[in-house]
């Protein structure tokens, strides 16, 4: 019995693997690059995360690599996921910043508190993305430069963000997505608390507010 139970639970560890290949790509990168980030940039980081959340869960594996390595550190940041597991960061160049790990961080946390399956397939992607934006400071997703932004592309209704497949876009009109999905979580934000909001996003009830430019 105990020899079966070992090699059920063998067989579920790599349907796990199998099934997150870029979990464990990017934790093959974890294992053989050197390129850790700086702690005092990981600490504000860190700070910010249990700012927005009251406290911090997660305990991401996080990377700042100065060049890709195994193929990735290819993009700004990344943060790759595998149920029952560590979320893993890898920041290229670009992102060994406090903005950029904050709001990849802020995606480890809350997959770490609502489960990465449901993180995945229950939470719309606006809401996911506007909310690590509550911690990402940088001025090209403000409320002046999507202002600005607005004059050339349109602002998106909610049902128009909420998958990856939509929300995901090149050039000024994906960087209006990321700053108008800010501007609508800060909103919600303001009337009723972090858990109270998800738990109704989760329930698909249809969050009242919208973006507010000052």
């Amino acid at each position: 019995m105990t020899r079966r139970i070992k090699f059920t639970v063998l067989i579920s560890v790599f349907v796990v693997l199998g099934l997150n290949y870029s979990w464990l790509h990017a934790a093959m990168v974890v294992g053989t690059a050197d390129d850790h980030c700086e702690s005092q940039i990981l600490d504000q980081a860190s700070a910010r995360v249990v700012d927005l959340f009251g406290e911090q869960s997660s305990q991401p594996w996080i990377r700042c690599l100065d060049a890709p390595h195994l193929g990735l550190g290819k993009t700004i940041g990344t943060t790759n996921f595998a149920p029952g597991l560590p979320a893993i960061i890898i920041l290229n160049r670009d992102g060994h910043n406090v903005d950029v790990i904050a709001h990849e961080w802020a995606h480890a946390e809350l997959a770490e508190r609502v489960g990465v399956l449901t993180r995945t397939y229950r939470l719309p992607t606006w809401f996911d993305e506007g909310l690590a934006m509550q911690v990402d400071f940088r001025a090209d997703y403000g409320d002046v430069a999507l202002a600005k932004m607005l004059l050339e592309a349109e602002a998106p209704e909610l049902d128009q963000i909420d998958s990856p497949s939509t929300f995901y876009q090149s050039g000024v009109q994906g960087r209006v997505h990321y700053a108008w999905s800010r501007c609508v979580v800060s909103s919600l934000l303001e009337k009723e608390p972090l858990s109270s909001l998800i738990q109704k996003i989760l329930a698909q009830q249809d969050p009242i507010g919208g973006c507010r430019l000052e």
